[in-house]
């Protein structure tokens, strides 16, 4: 039996040996406390705020298309067209109304699209499907805006080239010194059309239009392309379901982008083309069927052929 003084030193070992025990239980536990701390930062509910803050639309357009070139939406808007062609505004005999541009409630610009160059039974020239071309302006009540102009050879080269049917544009502003070529791409991501928008002197910013999928109404979001920033996307064209004709509420989130006239005009433009996109796709298919056929060679209009000339050679 151990004395009662080497029995205390061993009681008190012990105690030492509990007592070491439990602290560094206590050290294993103060990492845990440590990320418990970093889990509750004050920056946590910032960031959350953050995913929940919607982003602000500065400017809001609707473009709205009639159900029938008759729509009448005023009395004597075809009067006033023939006005336009009088006063030479770019409004062409076989020009019809299509829609309205509307933006605070108020019907800012006129939408027209030239029939003999779409409708197959209007114009002898045109008589055949795969000869059909859309062009589309807009107007104010005193001048031109702007034309969006289907590029036949473009798309049939490019949609022959990738196995895909895609329709090409181009933009044609008042007052704008360059042409906007909208073209649809190849991607993986759904229907997605590219251009480039001048901001500054030269300065031009690269865009993508991209379709939203899996949605009732033909959806569109507009990025942009470079530089990447946190929050690309500048804008939206949301379609509305319902309407027969076919609508789209434009919502424009960059307020640089939303004084840019080019850019405005561009998406008016490009949102009155939407309901024709499907009767050209269908167009294009069969149009290389013939060409690879043998039954048709391909034909440019001539309008079209001069925004294919060479701008620098010499006319006199």
């Amino acid at each position: 039996m151990a004395p009662l003084d080497e029995a205390e030193e061993t009681d008190s070992e012990g105690m030492e040996d509990l007592e070491g025990l439990e602290s560094t239980k206590k050290d294993k536990k103060t990492p845990k406390s440590k990320k418990a701390t970093k889990t509750d930062p004050k920056s946590t509910p910032k960031k959350e705020e953050k995913k929940k803050k919607k982003r602000e639309v500065v400017r809001k357009l609707r473009v709205d298309l009639w159900r029938t070139r008759f729509h009448g939406e005023k009395v004597g808007i075809r009067q006033d067209a023939q006005h336009r062609h009088e006063k030479g505004f770019q409004w062409s005999k076989d020009m019809d109304p299509l829609g309205e541009v509307k933006e605070d409630g108020k019907s800012t610009r006129l939408i027209g699209i030239r029939k003999g160059l779409w409708e197959d039974d209007v114009d002898e020239d045109h008589d055949e499907e795969y000869e059909r071309r859309l062009v589309i302006k807009t107007f104010t009540k005193s001048s031109w805006v702007g034309t969006i102009e289907e590029l036949t050879a473009s798309e049939i080269k490019n949609s022959a080239a990738t196995g895909k049917d895609l329709p090409a544009f181009i933009c044609l502003l008042s007052g704008a010194g360059y042409t906007v070529p909208i073209e649809q791409a190849r991607s993986i991501y759904g229907r997605t059309f590219s251009l480039t928008v001048e901001t500054k002197n030269r300065e031009f910013e690269p865009m993508r239009i991209r379709e939203r999928r899996f949605t009732f109404g033909s959806d569109w979001d507009v990025y942009i392309l470079a530089p990447k920033k946190e929050d690309e996307k500048v804008a939206f064209l949301d379609g509305k379901f319902m309407n027969v004709g076919g609508a789209w509420d434009i919502g424009i989130y960059d307020p640089d982008l939303a004084k840019n006239r080019e850019f405005v005009e561009t998406l008016v433009l490009f949102c009155a083309s939407i309901r024709f996109h499907k009767e050209i796709r269908k167009k294009i298919e069969k149009t290389i069927n013939a060409i690879e056929k043998g039954k048709y060679q391909l034909k440019v209009e001539k309008q079209e052929y001069d925004l294919m000339k060479n701008p620098r050679i010499r006319r006199i």
